[in-house]
């Protein structure tokens, strides 16, 4: 009997021992009913990428080559990139609960088929957000009924692509609390060189000094051309945008993405690496001057005054010089471009003031010319040393 009863005590606690685990549902990994424990993890900081999300009562996977990201940056604010628009929205966290509030975000459109409705299904789901899960790699979120609605996976960095030489389009920029798109139909951009950067700002060009030291960014002084552009909201823009360039501190690249950020680490200027356009032909086009390099100084051509040029195919341009129509033969080889002397009209002009100045000088750096580039509807002629000299846009 005391054998017995020796070998029954270690038994009973042992299961005495298996029935706290149990009640603790921590020993085994498994919740009570069966349910694996998962663990807690720290959102703050973190970076994920959208997998798949909930529609028509199933989960669908998120378009090819377009990212949907989630960031958990400071002060309980969450944002990224929802497909086409920036978008931000404050969080709250509490256990395994997670809310977030009214997502706002930036006004683009995209053309690409189904970007649009991904990216409306994803806020709208974020606002249905109650609890999260974190299993495997994954991070899962969970409706008020306990149903999936949004996946991510841990986002890892891509190839930043280089500061210089990568021409760059402004998406968004950010102004008080407001983050703003770019105005349909204007295009701001920034390229970066050993020598300094310079872009179009919406209307008109500009250009200027900048040093990075590691992640340390300043812009030094800018210039440019002195252009009106007559379309709604485009020259605040343009002052907007000059003016947040001089504020610039710092900056991160993240695969094809540039933002520039204020002293106080604020994101001030959001950009993606440009896609060329198609560039228009150089001959058969009209183009107009939008801007002459002289010395160390870019002039806009004069407001009233239209100097244009048309390269034919029997190797002659013509065009008017402001004043005068002129016309010039010229050699096309490869990016070579060179142009005989000018002969033109005898008229003279009195207005507009400084038009007859203008043209004597367009006519002289068009003989100069030694090669050109076309970026999409842009056409710059190059002198010996490279220095875009005559800035020219294709004419609708």
């Amino acid at each position: 009997m005391k054998d017995t009863m020796r070998k029954a005590l270690p038994l009973a606690g042992t299961a005495l021992v298996l029935a706290a685990c149990l009640l603790a549902a921590g020993c085994t990994g498994q919740a009570p009913g069966g349910n694996e424990t998962v663990p807690a993890i720290d959102l703050d900081g973190t970076t994920w990428d959208l997998v798949s999300y909930a529609q028509n009562g199933s989960m669908v996977n998120a378009l090819e080559g377009t990212p949907v990201t989630l960031v958990f940056g400071e002060n309980k604010t969450a944002g990224g990139s929802a497909g086409c628009n920036h978008y931000s929205a404050s969080y709250t966290v509490n256990g395994k609960a997670i809310t977030f509030g009214p997502a706002g975000s930036t006004l683009m459109y995209c053309m690409k088929p189904g970007v649009m409705d991904q990216e409306s299904a994803y806020l709208g789901l974020l606002g249905t957000v109650k609890t999260y899960e974190f299993r495997d790699g994954a991070l899962t979120f969970f409706d008020g009924n306990g149903t999936a609605v949004l996946e991510f996976k841990k986002h890892v960095p891509p190839t930043p692509e280089p500061l210089v030489g990568t021409d760059w389009t402004l998406a968004s920029y950010h102004t008080g609390d407001a983050i703003s798109s770019v105005i349909a139909g204007t295009t701001v951009t920034a390229v970066f060189t050993e020598d300094g950067f310079g872009g179009s700002a919406g209307c008109n060009h500009y250009f200027g000094t900048y040093t990075v030291d590691g992640a340390k960014m300043t812009v030094g002084a800018l210039g440019f051309t002195e252009m009106y552009c007559e379309n709604p909201g485009v020259m605040d823009q343009e002052s907007t945008y000059l003016g947040l360039l001089g504020s610039v501190a710092s900056f991160a690249i993240e695969g094809e993405e540039l933002t520039l950020m204020d002293a106080n680490g604020t994101k001030v200027l959001m950009f993606v690496k440009a896609v060329p356009p198609e560039p228009e032909p150089l001959v058969g086009t009209n183009w107009t001057l939008e801007s002459l390099h002289t010395g160390d100084a870019v002039s806009s051509v004069i407001a009233g005054s239209g100097i244009t040029a048309v390269f034919g195919d029997d190797g002659k341009v013509t065009g008017s010089a402001g004043c005068n129509n002129y016309f010039a033969s010229y050699n096309l080889s490869g990016s070579s471009l060179t142009f005989g002397p000018a002969g033109s009209t005898k008229m003279s002009c009195a207005e507009p003031e400084g038009v007859m100045e203008q043209e004597s000088t367009y006519l002289g750096l068009l003989e100069a010319m030694k090669s050109y580039t076309i970026e999409g509807d842009r056409l710059s002629l190059l002198d010996e040393n490279g220095t875009a000299v005559l800035d020219f846009r294709a004419k609708a």
